[in-house]
């Protein structure tokens, strides 16, 4: 699906999968995936279960996540900082970091967030998956099964996670009209 392009990823599509100790699934589709600090930071407040950042710790140890930083004075930051000061449309921290790290380095941008990031994705035309796009794609790669799909798909749903449908089946019938 995405092989070598740099993935930028939102607080809330990791703790999705991280929520219910599904790591391989991100494994399965990605080769490395990149968490700006600021959404590490995010992740890292007391009130997100020490699970998700025990589960974070030693997926950053093994390599197959990388922090990054917005460095000062780059373009990045210039981005940082022009979305977060945007007037009406200003977004949070999390979703501009991953927006500017998408931005310069060409990449693609994870987030569930779509409402507040979609006029950027449109914008600066980058290419945006959520975490529906992920189970179905571990789904098409037959790591699990449209049972398991719909298992995972409540499970995330009873965690508060919102997804754009009711259910994995649901959502494949949808998509594969």
């Amino acid at each position: 699906m995405f092989g070598d392009c740099l993935v930028f990823y939102d607080s809330d599509i990791l703790s999705s999968f991280l929520g219910i100790n599904r790591a391989d699934m991100l494994k399965e589709v990605f080769v490395k995936i990149l968490v700006p600090l600021e959404v590490k930071k995010e992740l890292f407040n007391p009130n997100t279960p020490k699970r998700i950042r025990n589960l974070y710790n030693e997926l950053e140890e093994e390599g197959f996540i990388e922090s990054r930083p917005i460095k000062l004075f780059t373009p990045e930051a210039d981005y940082f900082f022009t979305l977060i000061n945007n007037g009406e449309d200003s977004i949070g921290s999390g979703e501009a970091a991953v927006l500017a790290l998408a931005i310069v380095n060409d990449g693609v941008v994870a987030s569930n967030n779509f409402s507040d990031i979609c006029k950027y994705i449109k914008e600066y035309n980058l290419e945006h998956v959520a975490t529906s796009d992920i189970i179905f794609e571990c789904y098409q790669r037959k790591v699990i099964t449209r049972r398991e799909g719909d298992n995972i798909w409540k499970y995330m749903m009873k965690n508060r996670m919102k997804l754009p449908y009711s259910s994995f089946t649901e959502f494949l019938d949808n998509y594969l009209k």
